[in-house]
C-alpha cells in the first residue's frame, strides 16, 4: 500500500482524535459544571460541529447530555416542567458522563497506537523524514515533540526522554503550539473514520514483521483540558 494513501487516512484519525480532545473537554466543562447543557444544545456553528463529532463517534450527545439532565432535572424538582425554557446558566446538578468520558478516552488510546506503530514502521522502511526547524522540535501544550513528514503528511511524534532534557535546557522559552482550532478542519463522518481505520489495520496487518523489535513509547497525550489547563497555570 502506498505510504501516501496511508498517510492520508492517518491524517483522517490524527484530526479527529484532536477534535475528541475538543468534545472532551466540553464534556469535562459540564462534568465540573462550568456550562449548563443549554448553551451544547444551542445552535451555534461551534456547538454543531461538537453535536457532530458525537454523531461520528455514534453518539448524539446532545439526546444523551438532555436525557442525563431531565432525569437529574425531575429529581431535583419533581418535574420536567420548564426543563429547557429555565434551566440555569451553570448547571448545579448532572447526571453521570463517565462512561461517555471512558469511551472517548479510550478510542482515542487506540488510535493513538496505530498512529506509533504506522510512523514507526514508516521509519523502518526509510519513508520517515524530520523536518529541519528551529528549535527542531515543538512543544504542544507543554510536551516537547518531533514534527516529522510521512505521505507527503505532516506528524507530531514523542522524543526520547533525553532529547526533551536536552530541548528544555536549551530552549527554556519556547512557544507552545497548542490549540483547540481543530473545529476548523473537515468534521468527518462515520463512514470515513471507518474507511480510515480499515486502512490502518490492513496496513498494520500487512507490515507486522517491522514490529518485530517495536516498543511503545507511549506516553500521556499532551492535550489537557481546560479544567487540567487551569490547575496548571496556577
Amino acid at each position: 500500500m502506498h505510504s501516501t494513501i496511508v498517510a492520508k487516512e492517518l491524517n483522517v484519525l490524527n484530526r479527529y482524535c484532536k477534535q475528541l480532545n475538543i468534545l472532551e473537554d466540553y464534556l469535562h466543562q459540564y462534568q465540573n459544571e462550568t456550562f449548563s447543557p443549554r448553551i451544547l444544545m444551542s445552535g451555534n456553528i461551534r456547538n454543531e460541529k461538537i453535536d457532530q463529532i458525537g454523531l461520528t463517534l455514534g453518539i448524539d450527545v446532545k439526546a444523551h447530555i438532555r436525557e442525563l439532565f431531565a432525569a437529574e432535572w425531575k429529581k431535583e424538582y419533581g418535574s420536567n416542567k420548564d426543563l429547557y425554557n429555565k434551566t440555569p446558566d451553570v448547571l448545579k446538578i448532572k447526571g453521570d458522563i463517565s462512561e461517555l468520558l471512558e469511551m472517548i478516552r479510550k478510542k482515542k488510546k487506540v488510535y493513538y497506537s496505530w498512529k506509533e506503530k504506522v510512523l514507526y514502521i514508516a521509519a523502518k522502511k526509510g519513508n520517515l523524514k524530520a523536518i529541519p526547524m528551529h528549535p527542531p522540535a515543538h512543544k504542544i501544550h507543554g510536551v516537547w515533540m518531533e514534527c516529522v513528514i510521512y505521505g507527503n503528511r505532516r506528524f507530531h511524534i514523542f522524543l526520547t526522554p533525553e532529547k526533551v532534557t536536552e530541548y528544555d535546557q536549551k530552549y527554556p522559552h519556547v512557544s507552545d503550539f497548542g490549540s483547540n482550532s481543530y473545529l476548523n478542519y473537515q468534521i468527518y463522518t462515520k463512514e470515513e473514520i471507518e474507511h480510515a481505520e480499515t486502512v490502518i489495520l490492513d496496513f498494520l496487518d500487512k507490515s507486522k514483521k517491522y514490529l518485530k523489535n517495536y516498543v511503545s513509547v507511549e506516553r500521556e497525550s499532551p492535550w489537557k483540558s481546560t479544567t487540567e489547563r487551569a490547575k496548571t497555570d496556577h
